[in-house]
């Protein structure tokens, strides 16, 4: 059986978490993948050094214009397959990247995030294709994983302020998530931390909107039930990077 580490983080720009230790986490945690979201960068601008991380392969999926969201996959081992976007979608914002191994298909994704009923229907589109491309890969057998901020709020659990309600924990974006669970999929986390209010991994950099939601849990590694038996740890960690925390998981296949 082979063992595998899986990163997810939201870097909120990936030149400003190398300067805050970025490749010391990786060096201390040592993952074999790892998956990064909201790079905040072209790819044809992504320094050499942040591209080539001794031991790794990356591959970007960076907006076409503008340097907001973009993903990344940084990868010990050579995928079988590579994709970018859904397909479904025109994949300039550059929100999903997309390797196949021989064990599992790891999907790394980013979630558009605002208050503005534009990009609210727009992130609930999105999560929608998201949650049924995941559901159709898994249908062809597949055994998939599912890392990156979502930016909603599943339950109460990943609520600091349980009076809360608005973008990021609403009912039609919980609705969406109880229909992927019920299709097949799990939250690692809650696999070992069932009962646990938080960690909220993500925080406002703002204070006046840490007052009134003081954070929130908007990311995630999921994966199908049937690999659930494999996963031998799931935890989260703060290295201080940006305003969110790192996810890790750990599974033997």
């Amino acid at each position: 059986m082979k063992k595998y580490k899986i990163m997810s983080c939201n870097v909120n720009g990936i030149n400003a978490a190398f300067l805050r230790g970025f490749q010391e986490a990786i060096n201390e945690t040592d993952p074999d993948l790892i998956c990064i979201q909201e790079v905040k960068i072209q790819e044809k601008k992504v320094r050499d050094k942040v591209r080539n991380i001794p031991g790794y392969k990356s591959k970007f999926h960076t907006k076409i214009k503008g340097h907001s969201s973009g993903v990344a996959i940084y990868t010990k081992i050579k995928p079988q397959i590579l994709f970018w976007g859904l397909g479904i979608e025109d994949g300039r914002e550059g929100r999903l990247i997309r390797m196949d191994f021989k064990d599992f298909i790891l999907i790394n994704a980013y979630a558009p995030n605002g208050h503005d009923k534009e990009i609210l229907e727009h992130k609930h589109r999105f999560l929608k294709d998201l949650f049924n491309y995941c559901i159709a890969l898994h249908q062809q057998g597949k055994n998939i994983i599912l890392a990156g901020d979502l930016n909603v709020a599943h339950t109460t659990q990943d609520l600091y302020n349980p009076n809360y309600h608005g973008p990021g924990y609403l009912p039609e974006e919980i609705e969406l998530f109880n229909k992927f669970i019920e299709s097949g999929f799990v939250d690692t986390y809650r696999i070992f931390h069932p009962d646990e209010d938080g960690p909220y991994t993500w925080r406002s950099s703002r204070l006046r909107d840490y007052k009134i939601t003081g954070g929130f849990k908007f990311d995630y590694i999921f994966c199908n039930k049937e690999l659930e038996k494999n996963i031998t740890n799931a935890y989260i960690l703060n290295y201080e990077l940006s305003d969110h925390d790192q996810l890790f998981l750990e599974l033997e296949i």
